[in-house]
């Protein structure tokens, strides 16, 4: 689980190419996490675990529901959907992710959304799950069709929290202000691009790579 840090370097190659020859900087290494951050402010966490025989990637972007505006309500989860939509390179993200075997998924909160997958630690692995990242946080295709039916989805996971007691109390204690007529709001694929390109910049990310492998961490500077 310790790649993270991997998909954390070509995320900012990709973002900004201009200063990917500069290397990281050092932060502190606090009980066995080393915290690097990258010349662009991306914030890398490194955790090596040899008790895992398999390396995780984790990706997390401070921002959540809480970024939204006005008529955006539900935005910051629609997006997480689409992130799983594919790009022109990986047109099948969730299909190749199975194919390696991986466990995936993605989470969206009030100020942060994630995305991670766990792989059988191998360097094809690593490389994959580096790349695989870094393509989607830049080229993620935005469909409208996709847009449609992603959006059913995301009112349907809501209605699904309605019936939960837990659920229900922590809108009552904390969101009071967000309810479901909010997700009636229209996006289209202009709003997504701009909340895409506005929100997800480097300074706004933390790569987190927990792996078996010492060795993992630093091979991950030269892939």
């Amino acid at each position: 689980m310790a790649r993270c840090l991997v998909v954390a370097l070509l995320v900012s190659v990709v973002v900004n190419a201009s200063r990917a020859d500069e290397g990281p900087a050092f932060v502190r290494t606090v009980e066995g996490i080393t915290e690097l951050k990258l010349a662009n402010g991306m914030q890398v966490l490194l955790f090596p675990d040899v008790s895992r025989p398999n390396v995780t990637v984790n990706l997390t972007l401070f921002v959540g529901s809480r970024h939204e505006g006005y008529g955006e309500a539900g935005m910051a989860h629609l997006l997480e959907h689409m992130v799983f939509k594919g790009t022109p390179s990986r047109p099948t993200i969730p299909a190749e992710l199975t194919k390696r075997g991986a466990q995936f998924n993605g989470t969206t909160w009030l100020d942060r959304t994630n995305y991670y997958e766990t792989l059988s630690a191998s360097d094809e692995n690593l490389e994959f799950a580096i790349s695989m990242e870094a393509d989607r946080m830049i080229n993620s295709l935005i469909k409208a069709e996709d847009l449609a039916s992603e959006m059913t989805v995301v009112r349907n996971e809501f209605e699904r929290g309605e019936n939960s007691p837990q659920r229900v109390l922590m809108q009552a204690s904390f969101f009071d202000g967000l309810r479901m007529a909010q997700l009636r709001q229209v996006h289209d694929r202009q709003s997504c691009r701009h909340r895409t390109s506005s929100r997800r910049k480097p300074s706004s990310l933390l790569q987190t790579i927990l792996s078996a492998r010492q060795r993992d961490a630093d091979r991950g500077w030269k892939v």
